[in-house]
């Protein structure tokens, strides 16, 4: 998380911000201890990205932590007005935008399938060929064949529904991130999230998320892929609360609310989590 006192409006200066995930902007002087609206920007290794969770978080707990004790905070952002709460016990709740995706069929695949325009969709052959194309070379050779494929238009994400998969399997998956990157430019795909239901109990369901395409092979905790897929899970149990746990290297757990719902077509997601501090320094 950096924090800057002046805005940075020139594209020329991005590649100076690359490797900091959270840009925290006011042009108005150093009020980051008294004021509790922000702008936000969000960068990864090699592009700027337009929503992005775990950074939200943390900004929102490196501002606590440098001594605001606002519980509250608002970032104007690339994804509009974003709410970040923290409670009692040090945890932070992100108000985001939710963002719904559809199951994916071509016209000869959905046939026999019970049709549902809410939550599925029919597009041509050739780019469901594309999607399943960039799902298979996600996945093991030869291996899940039975699958759901989802995609969110609005956060160009890619959703692999694995229901004869496990907590075990996700964590075994080891991508070829050259192939991926061969096999697309990254117009209609910007990451692909593999995900499995929890068999156990423990959690609702698991999931891992790749981002080559921005320059990210693996985001160990991804608030936005939880926009996408926390309405899914939605769909699928029946329920409007959900425990997750993204099972990268690192790791994290998070809590889904849906909220301000028509039928489980929520307009606003509430996640939950943890993040500390660990160092601190000046650039």
């Amino acid at each position: 998380v950096s924090f800057r006192q002046h805005c940075i409006e020139t594209d020329n200066y991005d590649h100076k911000l690359s490797g900091i995930e959270s840009d925290l902007l006011e042009p108005k002087g150093d009020i980051f201890l008294s004021e509790n609206r922000f702008r936000l920007r969000w960068f990864t290794p090699t592009v700027e990205v337009p929503l992005c969770g775990h950074a939200t978080v943390v900004s929102a707990k490196a501002l606590y932590e440098y001594g605001n004790k606002h519980t509250e905070f608002e970032f104007e952002t690339q994804s509009g007005d974003l709410i970040a709460t923290i409670d009692s016990e040090g945890n932070v709740s992100l108000d985001f935008p939710s963002n719904f995706p559809r199951q994916l069929f071509t016209q000869d695949s959905r046939a026999g399938v019970r049709f549902d325009p809410d939550i599925m969709v029919t597009i041509e052959d050739e780019q469901f060929q594309l999607y399943n194309d960039i799902a298979t070379k996600t996945l093991p050779y030869h291996q899940y064949n039975n699958r759901e494929l989802w995609y969110s238009p609005q956060t160009k994400k890619l959703v692999v529904y694995l229901p004869d998969a496990g907590e075990e399997n996700l964590r075994k998956l080891d991508p070829d991130f050259s192939v991926l990157l061969a096999s697309h430019d990254g117009s209609l795909v910007k990451g692909v999230i593999v995900t499995c239901l929890d068999k156990h109990g423990s959690f609702d369901f698991f999931s891992r998320y790749f981002a080559p395409w921005n320059g990210i092979n693996e985001d160990p905790v991804t608030g936005s892929a939880h926009t996408v897929i926390g309405p899914m899970y939605a769909i699928k149990l029946k329920k409007l609360e959900l425990r997750a746990n993204q099972v990268s290297k690192t790791g994290g757990e998070m809590q889904i609310k849906l909220k301000d719902y028509s039928s489980f077509n929520a307009t606003r997601i509430q996640l939950t989590g943890k993040a500390c501090c660990d160092e601190n320094g000046y650039l």
